[in-house]
This record gives C-alpha cells, structure tokens and sequence, in this order.
C-alpha cells in the first residue's frame, strides 16, 4: 500500500464526509458552464501526478481514467483547457488488495487537455493524444532474415474491454478466456474483435487457471473473499462452456496449477475458506483430486 494511503490530509476527509460513490462513468455527467480559468493561461507541466494519489491517464478518444490511493472516496472535478466544459467524478475508497486503487473512467466532449482539482487545488493535467477508441485494420508485418521470413507483431490502439482482465487464457482455437474481480467473464476474438460473455457456476476470480491437453481450461479454486478462497475445480470447454469436477479438500485464493506432462494438473498453495495458508499439494487427475 502506498505510504499515502493512510495518511489523507483532515482537510480531504472533512470535505468528504458519507457520499455514496458510484464506480461508473455515469459519475461524471454534472456538467457545467464554468467558462476559461485564468490557470488555462498556464496550465500545469503534463509531468505533474506521475505515481500521487490522485492521477489521471489518457486512454483512448475524449476518454480519461482518474484514480484514487486514498482510502477514503473522493469527488474531483475536470477540466477540458481552452473551453467551457467542466465536470465532477466521484472514486471510491481505495481497497485494501492490490492494486490498492480505485478507478473511474471520465470521457469528455470536448478534445484537448483535461486538468483534474481536488477542492480547487489542480492536481493532474493530461493531453488528449487524440488516439482512437477502435482497434486498427489487422495488418501483418513481414521481417525478412537472413534465412527465413518471420512475421512480425504490431500494437494496435487502446480499445474498450467490457472487464478488467485480471486472468486470460489463451485457447486452442486462438481466442482469448478472461476473468476479474467484477463483471462477467468474456471470451474475445482478436480475429473479429467482439466479446462474449460466459457466466461462470462459480466465483472465479483469484483461481489459478491451466491448460489440458484436450484444450479445456482447468480453474482451481476462486473468491469467497479477500484471502478467503473456494475449493471449486472448474472446468471450460470453448464449444461447451462451463462444466463443475470434484472439488478440492481445501478452499484455495490464488494457487499455482502446473499441467504434468501426463496431463494431470498438480495444485499448490494459496489460502483456504478460513484465510490460512494450505501447504498440501493436490492432484487433478480425469476428473478427481487426490
């Protein structure tokens, strides 16, 4: 946790008080006509907030994403320089695991600068680099060699995932299998670029994710709570979904799952339903542990 997580200054938590807090980009529609400040004559150094508490990131478009390490919410207010436009987002409480931050992502109408203030005071400022929200045209690369002929990767723009991908496999017929904290888990094409969503039978966040030789994705364990973790062996079939195998002797948040070369899955580590530590490997073999 950063050093300031627990040391917010009074004069912050008085402002605060008991707001709730919504975590969505809805937060930021209280608009207003405020009209230029003199501060849009000198605007701050784009190098200011680099790693503060209060920070601000260009995505993509008119989109921003403003984060919080305090723990305790928060309600800044953005500006686009140069115009009229002005508006407020509200961040929860940072969280006690990592990343110990809390996010909400802001778009504006306006292009061009935006500046976030905390209680008047300017905080951050971040160029709009006018970066579009869609992923680029597929396109391959050849790097010629000496010998051979390679082809070579290329980045494409930022564009919006409908979760935040804390887990991804990759599968057998190239899309991609990803799950987080919050929201449903997605299965994405790169070929295309759509997502579609998979609920799952259990919680799997912060399960330990391996890959079988049938091209199933085993998940071992998943999310009762923060360190608190389930004894669920899930199982996903890109043609099938979602099936359930026996379960574990013990919840496990966070294991390591290796595939044996006989297609086993050994299960080590991470923390059972009472938060302690189990330091019993198990076996997943066709079907059961043992």
């Amino acid at each position: 946790m950063p050093p300031w997580g627990s040391a917010v200054p009074a004069r912050v938590i008085a402002a605060l008080g008991a707001a709730a807090v919504l975590l969505s980009p809805a937060c930021s529609d209280q608009r207003t006509e405020a009209g230029p400040r003199p501060t849009d004559l000198q605007p701050l150094p784009l190098s200011v907030g680099e790693d503060a508490p209060i920070n601000l990131s260009y995505v993509c478009g008119n989109r921003f994403v403003v984060s919080n390490a305090y723990r305790v919410p928060v309600s800044i207010t953005y500006r686009v320089l140069g115009t009229s436009e002005e508006a407020t987002a509200e961040l929860e409480a940072a969280p006690d695991i990592d990343p110990a931050m809390s996010e909400v992502m802001i778009e504006t109408r306006s292009r061009g600068t935006v500046v976030i203030s905390l209680e008047g005071k300017p905080l951050v400022a971040r160029r709009n680099d006018d970066t579009p929200c869609t992923p680029a045209a597929p396109a391959t690369a050849v790097a010629a060699t000496a010998t051979t002929g390679a082809e070579a990767g290329q980045w494409t723009a930022p564009f919006f995932w409908p979760i935040i991908a804390v887990h991804l496999v990759l599968l057998p017929d190239d899309r991609v299998l990803t799950s987080g904290r919050k929201g449903i888990p997605q299965v994405w094409n790169p070929a295309t670029g759509g997502f579609t969503a998979v609920p799952s039978p259990a919680w799997v966040f912060c399960s330990g994710f391996a890959l079988l030789s049938d091209g199933r994705v085993l998940l071992a364990g998943g999310h009762i709570s923060d360190n608190n973790g389930l004894p669920n062996i899930t199982l996903f079939d890109a043609n099938g979904g979602w099936s359930s195998s026996s379960a574990m002797a013990r919840g496990r948040w966070y294991p390591t799952t290796t595939t044996l070369g006989n297609g086993d899955v050994v299960i080590l580590a991470g923390r059972d339903e009472g938060a302690k530590d189990v330091p019993l490997p198990e076996v997943w073999s066709g079907g059961s542990v043992r």
